[in-house]
């Protein structure tokens, strides 16, 4: 009995599924040997002290991300900072998004051989991999990208008479994407324009009216959907959004649009230059620039050769780029100046556009009569034919893979978040419980501008159960800017308090209180306390500074305790708690807590 050939969709099938693969092969070897990186640390203590629902649209650097708060969650309960699993979710959403692209290319243009070159450079571009190596960026990124290629895909079914279950779909996948990144509202009008060019006819007005008068349901769920998810939006997040930096718009366009995205398209930037390790951005020497628009020209003029409206294709990939720009230029530019423009992070949607143009400039659009078509009588010089679009596909994905493997090595290599934490990990699994005093993580390890949100007390317990963080100790410790636990001291710059007037005693604190006045007034703010003394007896000091009262630890002999204040005193008053203590104390600092050997 013999057994029919597989039909040619079948193979292009498979061939897809191949690829999407291979792209997880390769992003696995990425991704597992790297770590969380700043935002993520900030994101996990988020997901620890999350109490309900409402964590879920709490904002985050001006963003609503309840899927990336909800992933954050699952990691955090998993076991603190767990890196495999997080690098796991984040390939499983990206393996989605793969098929997702496959089923959007199929369903718009047929599983058909000319789908796997958009597929591929969807799949293998450098765009993308800084919103994968950045689990923080991913939370975002993949959202948008899974939302894009499966709101397209339902959009065109609905078009095409699919009926209301399809728009449906598309509404669910507009709104998924919405869950991970506001810049899914562009998803509103990508979905009109495709609408606009290639399912309707005649003049822009006409083109308006039959949309309207056809989708009125899908019109009015985008001003809803939309409308109400902005207004939201505006009422809980601070915006970064403000005027647009002037100064920076030609700097900015000329690294983002004019240098960082061309050579992306055609397989760079084969460059990048690290500023902040391990993140870099594209650095694409200046004749590969030049050679990306001649590569990217000839390709437009080689498929206008052998096919009709294909500027409608291009108008979607500039309206795209066009709109990342604006938003860079209206936020980020404002604080770093053109440096984002070359940032991949920023531009990782423009990748799922550039698949679906790609597709729109080559393939015939299923169920349209306003797609680019063969020509009847195409121009007769050389154009490329399938074997050689396939050599050229196939030489751009080898050589995006080459620029993101080297991206991935950076990460690899020097990660400050990785280095410190797991080095505060070794350090307290080996020095069993410790104390530890509740300053910042370094910023280096986790940027906070605030200075607020990345206290070590927060932080440091989504690695280890060994720290504790006590507000007056006899035995303090604080970790360096290396992760290493070390000895503290206050800083010089603090006041201290005055001689005390009993010789070789100080001041002698009994059950009586004591007044010991400082040399200096405090700032107020949170400072740290060493008292130096000699007791004894262990047992309890009771401490008035300010308009606080609280209780410290001393130990028996000659030894020091820390405790956390409030400034604003410019004296402390002193009574011993426990029967028969008689402390000495020889002199008290405040001021900044540091490592004992910095200087």
């Amino acid at each position: 009995m013999s057994t029919s050939p597989p039909r040619p969709r079948h193979l292009v099938l498979g061939a897809g599924v191949l690829l999407v693969l291979i792209q997880l092969a390769l992003r696995a070897w990425m991704v597992y040997p790297s770590w969380f990186f700043h935002d993520d640390m900030l994101l996990l203590a988020d997901g620890a002290e999350a109490e309900g629902l409402s964590y879920l649209v709490d904002p985050h650097d001006s963003q609503l991300m309840p899927w990336g708060r909800a992933l954050a969650w699952v990691v955090q309960s998993g076991g603190g900072a767990d890196w495999p699993l997080a690098a796991t979710l984040t390939l499983l959403g990206q393996a989605a998004a793969g098929l997702a692209c496959l089923w959007m290319l199929g369903t718009l243009f047929g599983l058909r051989p000319g789908v796997l070159p958009p597929l591929a450079a969807y799949l293998f571009t450098a765009m993308t991999i800084p919103s994968t190596m950045w689990w923080a960026v991913a939370l975002n990124a993949l959202p948008l990208q899974i939302g894009l290629f499966c709101a397209v895909a339902a959009w065109v079914r609905h078009l095409r008479g699919g009926g209301i279950g399809w728009l449906l779909l598309t509404v669910a996948a507009v709104a998924f994407a919405l869950s991970g990144y506001v810049k899914a509202l562009l998803l509103i009008p990508l979905l009109g324009y495709l609408a606009l060019a290639y399912y309707a006819e005649g003049h822009l007005g006409r083109r308006l009216l039959v949309v309207l008068r056809r989708q009125w349901v899908a019109v009015t769920g985008a001003v809803l959907l939309g409308g109400g998810y902005l207004l939201y939006y505006l009422s809980v997040a601070p915006s970064l959004v403000g005027e647009p930096a002037t100064r920076q718009a030609l700097p900015l366009a000329r690294a983002m649009l004019g240098e960082a995205l061309p050579t992306a398209l055609v397989g760079g930037p084969w460059r990048w230059s690290s500023f902040a390790v391990p993140t870099a951005v594209a650095d694409p020497p200046t004749v590969l620039v030049l050679l990306s628009w001649l590569a990217l020209a000839l390709f437009a003029l080689a498929v206008a050769r052998r096919r009709v409206r294909t500027g409608r294709a291009w108008a979607l990939l500039i309206g795209a780029a066009g709109a990342s720009y604006l938003l860079v230029l209206t936020t980020r530019a404002q604080l770093l100046g053109e440096l984002p423009g070359l940032e991949y992070r920023y531009l990782a949607d423009v990748a799922a556009v550039w698949a679906l143009v790609l597709g729109l400039v080559t393939l015939e659009l299923a169920g349209s009569s306003q797609g680019s078509l063969a020509r009847p009588s195409p121009v007769r010089r050389w154009s490329p034919g399938p074997r050689t679009v396939g050599a050229v596909a196939a030489g751009v994905s080898i050589s995006a893979v080459a620029s993101s493997v080297a991206y991935a090595h950076l990460w690899h290599r020097d990660n400050p978040t990785e280095d410190y934490f797991l080095t505060a990990q070794r350090e307290l699994t080996s020095a069993g419980d410790t104390d530890l005093a509740d300053v910042p993580v370094p910023q280096a390890a986790v940027l906070d501008w605030g200075g607020t949100r990345n206290a070590q007390s927060r932080l440091i317990p989504l690695v280890t159960d060994h720290a504790r963080f006590p507000r007056t100790s006899t035995r303090m410790h604080i970790l360096d800017e290396d992760g290493r636990v070390s000895d503290p001291r206050i800083a010089e710059e603090g006041p201290s308090s005055q001689p005390g007037p009993i010789p070789g005693c100080g001041w002698r604190v009994g059950a009586e209180q004591v007044v010991v006045p400082m040399d200096a007034g405090m700032i107020p703010g949170r400072w740290w306390a060493e008292l130096r003394y000699l007791a004894s007896a262990s047992g309890t000091l009771q401490v008035t500074a300010g308009e606080e009262t609280f209780e410290m630890p001393v130990r028996r002999g000659l030894a020091a305790s820390f405790a956390q204040v409030d400034g604003g005193f410019s004296e402390v008053v002193l009574r011993a708690l426990d029967p028969g203590l008689t402390i000495c104390l020889d002199r008290m600092d405040v001021g900044p807590i540091e490592p004992e050997e910095s200087e």
